[in-house]
């Protein structure tokens, strides 16, 4: 049996997925966050050096920028079913295509069960963190 993640389909579907995603959330964490490049000058003037100026202040400021990004570009790329089809071959193909596939062939209640447990799973994670983001 091969492993999934080893596998040549698996490789080409990641980095297609982090390309894909990657503008959109440099834009969102550029756009979102207030960070300030004065308290990292301070930082560096005062004698931190410049990992740890990021560390201790640049990350702070645009840690929940960082954690919603990733978490959109998981929810969207889960969700994703037209690079799943392009890139899929032989006996690999992701949860979204398998879906997709069985709709197109033949009607099943399974398929209204695991959309509705992905709308769950995507509301729950957003409310997550909506709630970590006004507690920081």
């Amino acid at each position: 049996m091969l492993n999934l993640f080893t596998t040549y389909y698996c490789k080409i579907l990641i980095i297609s997925e982090m390309l894909l995603y990657s503008l959109f959330n440099i834009k969102h964490i550029n756009g979102g966050s207030s960070y300030d490049l004065n308290q990292e000058l301070v930082a560096r003037s005062l004698g931190a050096s410049r990992i740890r100026a990021f560390f201790s202040i640049t990350l702070p400021q645009i840690k929940f920028s960082i954690i919603i990004s990733a978490l959109f570009a998981f929810l969207t790329s889960f969700d994703e079913v037209i690079i799943s089809i392009f890139l899929s071959g032989g006996g690999n193909s992701t949860l979204t295509k398998q879906m997709f596939n069985a709709l197109r062939d033949y009607i099943d209640p399974t398929i209204a069960a695991i959309s509705t447990l992905m709308i769950i799973l995507s509301t729950t994670l957003m409310l997550g963190a909506q709630y970590l983001g006004k507690q920081d």
